[in-house]
């Protein structure tokens, strides 16, 4: 798959795009910053410039999503079926819940009528509260 996204962006195959999308692939269902995949990856020769610049790509082709979940950083996930952020407002932690049902919320919410001169690629789901572990 990265060989064909690669290939579609005119960008060569290297050590360190893999080791980014395989990092990634890895960590499905988690959102890393920028930052925190050079920290896990610099060990391995890849550069953070690389890190942006795969990221981008990979991000244009829509296998990765950002999101800047409210006022932190930019934080990455590779997309997959549509599903919700439960963020803690005070630590930040991120949880993810699959919604088989989502669908039904876009028809609730009449978003293809609503925006009749677009058409949707992917949606965001964020809910904001205070975690257990902060409740403490």
């Amino acid at each position: 798959m990265i060989d064909k996204i690669l290939y579609d962006s005119g960008l060569r195959r290297t050590k360190g795009r893999k080791e980014i999308f395989e990092f990634l692939l890895k960590n499905k269902g988690k959102h890393f910053s920028a930052q925190e995949i050079y920290d896990k990856l610099k060990t391995k020769g890849v550069s953070l410039t690389t890190i942006y610049r795969t990221l981008s790509v990979l991000e244009k082709t829509g296998v990765v999503k950002s999101t800047s979940f409210s006022k932190r950083h930019m934080s990455y996930e590779i997309y997959k079926e549509p599903h919700i952020h439960l963020i803690c407002s005070n630590c930040g932690k991120i949880k993810e819940i699959k919604a088989p049902e989502i669908h039904k919320l876009y028809e609730i919410l009449d978003i293809k009528n609503s925006l009749k001169s677009l058409d949707p690629l992917f949606y965001i789901i964020e809910i904001y509260g205070i975690c257990e572990n902060c409740k403490k």
